[in-house]
């Protein structure tokens, strides 16, 4: 049995997927198995897989229809063996110790959970240290400090490891077809661990805005969000989570709703909208004012509308108090 499996979803990333690969195979920690899962990519991707896997023998590749990111990682935990698992995007990379630190931290804490800090890396060349976690140092988090973190900290899937046997006991999956699929996962595990260990270093290497990726230009898939609101609500209410988790869950989606909002095409915000106005009513209230407050131009159906401000005590915030017009002021870039 290896110590950590590495789960690599891999498409469309010819130009990244190498840097990945190479990061990875000469990790510190040698005892591992490296499952690169090509959904049907449509470059040079399922090549660059099977020539690494013949120089390597802990490299397993497995060619399937494609399922998305979520399906990807899906079938590779079908395949993993290792008493750890670890997820990869094939266009980051991961600095040479992180598995042996992470795996040696877990392994003494016996803890569920093991995460480290992240780098954002920028096409520019910059590189922002992002401290998503509050600790300065190596730190074990038992239930209520697992709780307390909850949707505050980012649910990224690939800066952690996971015992493996917490989640074949949990059957944990990926939900498939929809963004944000981290959040639903994150919500089922961290309410059924124990420990989870931190390490403050920045182990792994997150690339933004690299072409093709979803956040780079709008796009009507984030309305996702919405979607995954409706199945956290629902995960929360089938395992009678604590106020504390609710308190979070609220704030997650103020400001998840206001991205979703952000992020549509002009042509679509209208259904943004729409999803903000089915939210409870200080929430929707919250966020209406939110949007409000910040006067940005708001479309509707693709047409440039202006607001009539609303009073805050109004009980029933009604957004849809608008007068469309023909010639306003461009909107600020």
């Amino acid at each position: 049995m290896p110590k950590v499996s590495v789960i690599i979803p891999v498409y469309n990333v010819e130009a990244y997927l190498k840097q990945c690969l190479d990061s990875v195979i000469n990790q510190t920690l040698k005892d591992i198995e490296i499952i690169l899962v090509d959904d049907e990519s449509p470059d040079n991707c399922p090549k660059i897989c099977d020539d690494y896997a013949k120089k390597d023998k802990r490299i397993k590749v497995i060619h399937q229809k494609n399922k998305g990111l979520s399906g990807a990682r899906n079938t590779g935990m079908e395949f993993a063996t290792g008493e750890y698992i670890a997820f990869i995007d094939s266009d980051d990379w991961i600095e040479k110790t992180m598995l042996r630190t992470l795996f040696s931290t877990a392994e003494k804490h016996n803890s569920d959970v093991a995460v480290c800090n992240v780098n954002l890396c920028y096409p520019s060349g910059k590189v922002e240290n992002k401290k998503y976690w509050r600790y300065e140092k190596i730190s074990q988090l038992y239930t209520e400090d697992i709780y307390s973190e909850f949707l505050i900290s980012p649910c990224w899937s690939c800066n952690k490891i996971y015992k493996k046997n917490i989640l074949d006991k949990l059957n944990l999956k990926f939900i498939e077809n929809i963004l944000y699929e981290d959040v639903p996962f994150f919500t089922e595990l961290f309410l059924n661990i124990q420990k989870i260990s931190f390490v403050p270093e920045y182990f792994y290497n997150y690339r933004l805005e690299r072409d093709g990726a979803i956040t780079v230009k709008p796009s009507v898939k984030q309305l996702d969000i919405s979607k995954v609101r409706d199945i956290v609500s629902e995960i929360l209410k089938n395992n009678k989570a604590s106020k504390i988790i609710y308190e979070n869950f609220n704030d997650w989606t103020f400001w998840n709703y206001i991205w979703m909002y952000k992020h549509l095409p002009k042509s679509s915000k209208y259904l943004g909208i729409r999803k903000i106005k089915e939210l409870p009513s200080p929430l929707r209230k919250n966020i209406l004012l939110y949007l409000e407050e910040n006067r940005k131009c708001i479309y509707i159906l693709g047409i440039p509308v202006l607001f009539i401000k609303f009073k805050p005590s109004c009980t029933n915030v009604r957004l849809f108090n608008i007068i469309p017009i023909i010639s306003i002021k461009k909107k600020n870039r």
